[in-house]
């Protein structure tokens, strides 16, 4: 099986970039573009176990939505 990955890369239209915060470590997540949340929603996949997890990826820092971050 793959292993689950934390990497967030960017792209301008020329150029690839690895983003700094890496975000959520997971294989198979569902993203999409939400102009309403402002950024890039990540749900889901699995890492050990699946996850219910929705994180934001707002310019380059991601931030948990739900569960609420502690």
């Amino acid at each position: 099986m793959e292993a689950a990955s934390a990497e967030t890369w960017t792209y301008d239209g020329a150029t690839w970039a690895r983003l700094t915060d890496a975000g959520p470590r997971r294989r198979f997540p569902q993203l999409m573009f939400d102009s309403a949340a402002g950024g890039v929603l990540l749900y889901g996949g699995f890492d050990r176990e699946p996850s219910n997890e929705l994180w934001r990826l707002r310019g380059s820092a991601w931030e948990r939505l739900f569960p609420a971050a502690p």
